[in-house]
């Protein structure tokens, strides 16, 4: 009897180990985040670290820094790079690379163009 609940425990850490470390970074996970949110929101809510972080600054605003997280997003069998942009610590848009590009607003197309580049370099 001992024997039984010593194996049915190990047999029931060893789900929970292996289902912890199935997280991913989900439309679910999309629908916590808000324009204007800090990175370390951002990163709290998240259940996985990005894959890639890197800052770019634009032609048109050479002043400001824009920061970057990468994640791979999941939707079932389905994986991509999904980008986060931050200016001052702040969030201001999130989306696949080519939604900046589709965006109506030249400033996310002009951002999202450096950081694909930026990303391209580094991946």
């Amino acid at each position: 009897m001992k024997c039984t609940v010593k194996v049915f425990l190990v047999i029931l850490c060893l789900n929970c180990v292996i289902l912890g470390s199935c997280t991913h970074f989900t439309p679910e996970t999309l629908d916590k985040f808000q324009k204007g949110m800090s990175m370390a929101t951002t990163l709290s809510i998240a259940p996985v670290s990005p894959r890639e972080e890197f800052s770019v600054v634009i032609p048109s605003d050479t002043k400001a820094e824009y920061r970057f997280h990468v994640y791979i997003l999941s939707i079932g069998d389905y994986k991509s790079d999904y980008f986060l942009a931050f200016r001052n610590d702040r969030l201001i848009y999130w989306g696949y690379p080519h939604e900046f590009a589709r965006s109506s607003d030249t400033y996310i197309n002009e951002i999202g163009k450096e950081a694909v580049n930026a990303y391209l370099k580094i991946k």
